[in-house]
């Protein structure tokens, strides 16, 4: 087949896995900015494709390689998300699929979300009444009314930071107790089901069998 020797093969920052790629199912557009951290060449680098295409643009990035939007090192990767796909930026919807496919990595996944916070504030209404009825009872006593301290109440502000999603640590990083209990509970609630006996609630669980996965052997 003499015609494959004619398509040069992708260079290196073009080559990308199938996981990748299949951010264009939910993205119009995918830009890709990448800075090294080794070598003298300090320039920030753009990847960008449209979905659909079979083309792609690399070039320096000139205006987003300065300020604020520069990167010190490593890889940017934005989505420009289809108009149906727009779900996938609410902050709730992207947190539960972390924890749902991501619990168990290493590396922090961090969210930028809105959390809302007590703060403590004056309650105006409050203090009102409070420095009324003072008023009044000093006005009965011929005294002079004193000003109240202002009465506070909690409020709840929103704060928007990045956050951890993936603090569960794995299962195997765990202490040896917390897996033997781990897995001896996962083993009884499946092997109590499997030959449990229907009493006046739900199935009786029953104690692993033989050796279990943790080989506690109970």
């Amino acid at each position: 087949m003499p015609c494959l020797s004619l398509i040069p093969p992708p260079p290196p920052h073009a080559q990308f896995g199938v996981g990748f790629y299949s951010a264009f199912l939910v993205a119009d557009r995918v830009t890709v900015q990448s800075r090294g951290c080794e070598g003298d060449d300090d320039k920030q680098w753009v990847w960008e494709a449209q979905a659909g295409s079979h083309q792609y643009k690399v070039y320096e990035d000139v205006e987003g390689g300065s300020g604020d939007t520069a990167l010190a090192r490593g890889t940017r990767v934005t989505l420009h998300l289809k108009e149906d796909a727009a779900e996938l930026a609410d902050p709730v919807r992207l947190a539960r699929l972390i924890k749902q496919y991501s619990q168990f990595i290493s590396f922090p996944i961090k969210l930028y979300s809105m959390k809302k916070e007590p703060v403590k504030v004056v309650d105006d209404e409050a203090t009102k009444r409070k420095q009324e009825a003072e008023d009044k009872k000093a006005q009965e006593k011929g005294e002079e009314a004193k000003k109240v301290d202002p009465v506070l109440k909690t409020d709840y502000k929103e704060v928007w930071d990045w956050r951890v999603e993936n603090e569960n640590k794995p299962i195997w990083t765990r202490s040896p107790k917390v897996r033997r209990r781990w897995w001896c509970g996962g083993a009884e609630v499946a092997m109590g089901r499997a030959r449990g006996r229907r009493r006046r609630g739900p199935w009786r669980t029953t104690q692993c069998w033989g050796a279990c996965m943790c080989g506690c052997r109970t």
